[in-house]
């Protein structure tokens, strides 16, 4: 029976001989940083080594400080962007094999505002889900993918991009 918390993760892997001599070599000609000297050893030696392989060994060697947690970066991390509800909703497509399902999503609170399914993707279902959350108040932006049932199709135009402008909601697209 495994202990939880002991020996957690990937195995550390030994670093070998070749590996010292190569980054020593190469840290002793260009005195630079482990990142950097990761390209330079694949453009001379065509070797791939990882830079914080590279900045493990340099630690071992003496010719780098180990990192403390105060050095390492860390950005703060900010859960949602809107302060006030139906500022803007995430609207999208998940199909689970069986069912397709139309999520309705305020960014603010991310309470679930509608949430329609079917058996396959349809066109009108966007704009049923929207009218499902309007009866929550007033949306003023809608944060969606590049779906064809949520953007313009080959004529530049689409049922849903139709309703969004008419009810004057801005369509954000995203990744």
């Amino acid at each position: 029976m495994p202990e939880i918390g002991k020996t957690n993760g990937r195995p550390k892997k030994l670093i070998e001989t070749w590996e010292i001599r190569v980054v020593n070599e190469a840290y002793l000609k260009y005195r630079v940083s482990a990142d950097t000297l990761q390209r330079l050893i694949d453009r001379d030696m065509q070797s791939i080594l990882g830079h914080n392989r590279i900045h493990r060994i340099l630690v071992d060697l003496g010719h780098a400080k180990k990192k403390t947690k105060k050095d390492i970066r860390k950005k703060d991390w900010i859960r949602y962007q809107r302060r006030h509800s139906l500022t803007a909703i995430h609207i999208d497509w998940h199909y689970d094999g069986n069912v397709w399902v139309f999520a309705v999503i305020d960014d603010a609170s991310r309470k679930l505002l509608a949430l329609l399914e079917c058996s396959s993707p349809q066109r009108m279902l966007p704009i049923e889900g929207v009218e499902e959350a309007c009866k929550h108040g007033r949306i003023k932006q809608c944060i969606s993918d590049h779906a064809a049932s949520l953007y313009q199709h080959y004529d530049g135009c689409s049922r849903f991009k139709e309703y969004l402008n008419a009810h004057g909601i801005k369509q954000i697209l995203c990744a």
